[in-house]
């Protein structure tokens, strides 16, 4: 019964999806629509869906932290001759988006850096995450999450 309510839910998720992520705001549409350039984006509808998924298999934890995401973006180029243009591009956004970072690493040509934002207002909660890794000229990926994210609520759950 319960595999045949969320097949039922996924149906009609993927059936509204489309209207609803029309007009959504992607915050790397440029560079997503960049040659050579895959690109993914998870729409406020899909996030839902997630959020209910999360409730059904009783993950309190994901549930509470998909309910605060607002959507999801992943670009990623395996070009060579393409990744210079798609990071500096991206750069661009990065720096307009005035982000912290938040952790960096450098190891034997592969750098990998985590942006985001500690709400001033409520330093548990995290926004705007963003992780940037580059290695060397054969693969550049960037994963956005857009929403806050409880760091407690995240950090209960591997105590």
């Amino acid at each position: 019964m319960k595999s045949i309510f969320k097949t039922a839910v996924l149906v009609i998720v993927l059936l509204i999806m489309p209207a609803s992520c029309i007009g959504q705001a992607k915050m790397f549409k440029s560079v997503a629509s960049m040659p050579d350039v895959t690109s993914v984006y998870i729409g406020p509808a899909a996030m839902r869906f997630a959020q209910v998924s999360s409730v059904l298999d009783n993950d309190k934890v994901a549930a509470d932290a998909v309910k605060s995401i607002k959507s999801l973006e992943v670009i990623s180029c395996d070009e060579t001759k393409r990744i210079p243009a798609v990071a500096a591009q991206a750069q661009k956004i990065i720096d307009e988006m005035k982000l912290d970072v938040i952790l960096e690493t450098r190891d034997d040509g592969e750098v990998c850096v985590i942006y985001g934002h500690i709400s001033e207002d409520n330093p548990e909660y995290l926004e705007s995450l963003l992780i940037v890794s580059r290695e060397d000229d054969d693969e550049y990926n960037l994963v956005y999450i857009n929403g806050k994210i409880n760091i407690n609520e995240l950090m209960d759950d591997y105590r």
